[in-house]
């Protein structure tokens, strides 16, 4: 049993009833982040970003954790070491990543800064527990945790390794309730990776989309939706577009466009101009037209 005093002591532990914003952990989305009022997410939540295939949910974790001005780290369950390696050279350099498949004695003097830029930091730290049980991904979230990341990305729900004959929504379940209890016990934020059902590939997705829903997008503190459209000024390039579906804090709708430059992604502010809903359209407009 708790008095109101308790309540409030208990607000103020989390920085909150503070003179200025709590130090909370931020995406490395600028819109959204400026829509959660600045505080960011608070410790002890876990959310979701749930995108379709091809949406670049792998590519804007390794952006987010690159970006962020926190502590990041990234428990992945689809890539090994060296690819995350060549996907974060590629993202510091600014080029594609399938350039320095070819070699990078041509673009020598485009990644050598950024090589010694991402070899000095100490931060986002990685786990590559590759066909990982729920069990074994949880023990990397509080390795990760318990190293001093504020952040934790599990990169993706889809590739947790069920025992044949078990139930998959059930494994879920047990995975996402070890989740929140690791934020919860190690005072981090929890980014969950999600695919949409195949209904929802195309077009902006709804709360509703995760294919791995077992009451996930319910529970979740936060969500993030990502979608791919084709930019409607420019024929040639696409735009992803992450909106902010859910969050318990406020600024629900506020989106962060990206210009998808080959493997990687501009974001509309860095760009040379602005992507405004009405220079996006998305996959449904266009079948709407036809």
């Amino acid at each position: 049993m708790q008095t109101l005093g308790d309540l409030i002591h208990a607000a103020m532990a989390t920085g909150l009833l503070a003179p200025s914003p709590p130090a909370w952990m931020r995406l490395g989305l600028p819109n959204i982040d400026a829509a959660m009022g600045g505080a960011g997410i608070q410790p002890g939540t876990v959310g979701i970003l749930g995108g379709g295939t091809g949406s670049c949910k792998s590519t804007l974790a390794m952006h987010m954790a690159l970006n962020s001005t926190d502590q990041w780290g990234v428990v992945s369950l689809e890539d090994n070491a060296a690819q995350l390696g060549l996907r974060a050279v590629a993202m510091a350099a600014g080029i594609d990543s399938r350039r320095l498949l070819r070699g990078t004695a041509a673009c020598l003097d485009e990644i050598d800064p950024a090589l010694r830029a991402l070899w000095e930091r100490e931060f986002p730290l990685f786990e590559c527990p590759l066909d990982a049980t729920q069990e074994e991904a949880l023990v990397c979230a509080r390795r990760l945790a318990q190293a001093g990341c504020r952040v934790i990305i599990l990169d993706y729900l889809t590739k947790i390794r069920s025992d044949p004959g078990a139930d998959r929504r059930s494994d879920i379940q047990r995975l996402w309730a070890g989740l929140q209890r690791c934020a919860v016990d190690e005072q981090v934020a929890i980014v969950a990776v999600t695919q949409l059902n195949r209904s929802s590939q195309r077009g902006e997705p709804s709360l509703q989309s995760p294919s791995e829903s077992s009451s996930i997008e319910i529970e979740a503190r936060f969500a993030l939706m990502a979608w791919v459209s084709p930019d409607a000024m420019r024929s040639d390039t696409q735009v992803i577009s992450v909106k902010l579906a859910k969050n318990i804090w406020g600024g629900v709708g506020a989106t962060d466009r990206f210009v998808r430059a080959g493997a990687n992604l501009v974001h509309e502010d860095d760009c040379g101009y602005r992507l405004s809903p009405e220079e996006v359209q998305d996959d449904r407009s266009q079948a709407r037209r036809a």
